[in-house]
């Protein structure tokens, strides 16, 4: 993996034009346009990871919050792998690679960098904990717990809490921490977590609920790395996205005179090219010319960025980032 990026230099308060929870939104949905089953899945580990701390005795707040968003993006690694086709086996048997580039990305790219470890390590089986903090071994367990679980559910969803304590059991000896489990098998008792899976949860309250009493700065942190989702598939993608906004800003700043326009501008122009993530990396990164099809298809990514930004942004932002294609005789696309 190349070198990483240094943090973006923002020239506005983003706090002021973005929230937390419709940046952590945006995660998701951007996520969601290279394949919809991981999002689903982290969003499910999420729940169930999320209740298994508050049998831990884990009071609601930034603890919470955070370990609620590593579940989220847990195997986002897989981005980079091309494993996504695979998701039971790589969940399963496969599970170093894409661990360790989800490490990378939490490690350099995201404001949760000190849960980068857990992510490192949240399909270790538990007898090859050694000198792990104490606060990396537990989550990482019951991260790995609450993610076999799901893939079980996946592979046998009509199983009740007896028939997945028997898969459980099947394992072997030393995969599964017994403290985690116990966790899980306390909040199914509590909470019906098995039956709540199989009727699916609402994708943008989940995400909503995990940024919820953030400080309201980290927007800023999280827009950050939305970008580097992006970065992630196509580092040319998101070096054009940077200059493009700062110039778009500086342009704003002399034409509109205006700093609070300047930051509204330069916040559409930041998230022009989310869309981008749900094109193939094939055409995104193609050296010549594209052909009319491949053009066809790099011309839904302005679609994909309306319908990641669409009510997490002020409508005159989520124009500006969805329409930048457009010319001023109509030539230009979507219309």
């Amino acid at each position: 993996m190349e070198a990483s990026p240094p943090r973006l230099d923002h020239p506005v308060r983003l706090a002021d034009y973005l929230g937390t929870s419709e940046v952590a939104i945006m995660i998701q949905r951007a996520l969601n346009g290279v394949d919809p089953r991981l999002v689903d899945h982290g969003l499910r580990v999420g729940m169930l990871l999320d209740a298994m701390l508050e049998v831990a005795g884990w009071p609601q707040g930034k603890r919470r919050r955070d370990a609620y968003l590593v579940a989220l993006m847990h195997d986002i690694g897989a981005y980079r792998t091309e494993e996504i086709d695979r998701l039971v086996e790589f969940e399963t048997d496969n599970v170093w690679e894409h661990s360790f580039y989800g490490y990378l990305f939490f490690k350099e790219l995201s404001p949760l960098a000190e849960y980068a470890e857990v992510v490192l390590y949240h399909h270790m089986p538990f007898a090859l904990f050694t000198d792990q903090e104490a606060s990396v071994r537990f989550l990482a367990q019951a991260l790995h717990v609450a993610d076999r679980i799901d893939v079980l559910l996946l592979e046998h969803p009509q199983a009740d809490a007896s028939a997945m304590e028997r898969l459980i059991e099947q394992a072997p000896a030393g995969q599964f921490s017994p403290d985690a489990t116990a966790l899980f098998f306390e909040a199914e008792r509590r909470q019906g977590l098995l039956d709540a899976l199989r009727r699916g949860i609402d994708r943008d309250e989940a995400i909503r609920r995990a940024a919820d009493a953030a400080e309201p700065d980290a927007a800023a942190a999280f827009l950050d790395t939305l970008v580097h989702v992006i970065d992630f598939r196509s580092r040319p993608t998101v070096t054009h996205t940077v200059t493009t906004a700062w110039v778009a800003y500086e342009l704003a700043s002399r034409l509109m005179g205006d700093e609070g326009e300047a930051g509204r501008v330069y916040c559409g122009a930041l998230l022009h090219d989310l869309g981008k993530i749900g094109i193939p990396l094939g055409i995104l990164e193609k050296p010549g010319r594209l052909d009319a099809d491949e053009m066809a298809v790099m011309r839904t990514h302005v679609s994909l960025t309306e319908s990641i930004v669409e009510g997490c942004v002020a409508d005159d932002i989520a124009l500006a980032a969805a329409r930048h294609h457009e010319k001023l005789d109509g030539s230009g696309y979507p219309c």
